[in-house]
């Protein structure tokens, strides 16, 4: 069953997902609809942000798009959970707002149906967290870590965290298929 309305996801060429937290409670505000194109509130609720999925296809010439990712917006979807309000990398402290499983899984499903609708390959490359942008794509990202740490499996490193999401990501497709 498809989470996204066909309306937010308007015909045109992206190539990129771009998986975010907004460091903010589990209620979506004004400011997380501006930066992201859809953001998955506390309860699992889809919130679709102020700027269309298309005003990104070319960001040089605007202001009216989806400003999520430094440097790196054009053609790329931002998509987001509410959540990790003072939240610490290290030590790990997920904060007063920690990112929900349910919220984790629903933004795979999401990613899901956006490499599906926009042929997007679930690659490092081509759906990353906002924390592996520097490293994956050589654009500095000043000290971004989201999503790269999970509050229900604090162990988990890096690479075991995005690695999963893709993995998410794959299964969906497969299912949705």
């Amino acid at each position: 069953m498809a989470l996204i309305p066909i309306e937010w996801m308007p015909d045109c060429q992206m190539t990129y997902i771009t998986v975010h937290w907004t460091a903010g409670g589990y209620e979506v505000t004004e400011t997380d609809r501006e930066h992201y194109h859809i953001i998955v509130d506390g309860d699992g609720v889809l919130h679709r942000g102020n700027n269309s999925i298309i005003a990104n296809v070319s960001t040089s010439d605007n202001d009216g798009y989806a400003a999520h990712t430094s440097q790196f917006n054009t053609k790329n979807i931002g998509i987001s959970c509410a959540c990790m309000a003072n939240a610490i990398e290290s030590p790990f402290d997920a904060g007063v707002y920690p990112l929900r499983r349910g919220q984790w899984l629903i933004l795979a499903q999401v990613a899901a149906e956006l490499c599906k609708k926009y042929t997007i390959e679930v690659l490092p490359t081509r759906v990353m967290q906002h924390g592996e942008v520097q490293m994956n794509m050589g654009i500095p990202q000043s000290g971004k870590w989201d999503v790269c740490k999970l509050p229900w499996l604090p162990e988990a490193t890096f690479d075991q965290v995005t690695d999963a999401f893709r993995m998410h990501v794959t299964r969906y497709l497969a299912q949705g298929e």
